[in-house]
């Protein structure tokens, strides 16, 4: 099972087991023993497997449902968190737009979340006091004008 997962994930992940081995800086016929099942995986693989943004407990289990996406999972957390806060009551169009942005540039935020996730999660952030500026600017704006 750990070979068909890693195989699987390593084509969604990175289009081919060669590009996997270069990310992983090693030679495909090194990689290709993982995923022929001729030599088994330790931590150092493991966790280079790890920095790239597999989910290492799913590729070990007898799960075979592939995990959610790193920025799925993210983008779910920070979700969460900012809407349990309740720090801010984010209007619907401001809701609509956080929900465009992110599905607009799910391609970048993945490469960002596997790359850094320091910058991801400070892009996120951004993101959220972004849109609390922008209602709160639409706010001043209609009160002025009630006056």
């Amino acid at each position: 099972m750990f070979e068909e997962k890693l195989r699987s994930w390593a084509v969604k992940n990175f289009g081919s087991l060669t590009k996997l081995a270069e990310k992983l800086n090693m030679k495909l016929p090194n990689l290709h023993r993982y995923v022929s099942g001729a030599r088994k995986p330790g931590m150092p693989f493991l966790m280079k497997l790890q920095g790239l943004g597999c989910d290492i407990d799913w590729l070990l289990s007898e799960d075979e449902r592939p995990p959610q996406s790193i920025v799925q999972n993210a983008i779910s957390s920070i979700i969460n968190t900012e809407f349990e806060k309740k720090t801010h009551d984010y209007s619907p169009s401001t809701e609509k737009y956080l929900e465009d942005f992110i599905n607009n540039n799910k391609e970048y935020l993945e490469k960002c979340a596997k790359e850094d996730a320091k910058t991801f999660a400070a892009l996120m952030a951004l993101l959220f006091e972004n849109a609390r500026l922008q209602d709160e600017i639409k706010r001043l704006k209609d009160l002025q004008e009630q006056r």
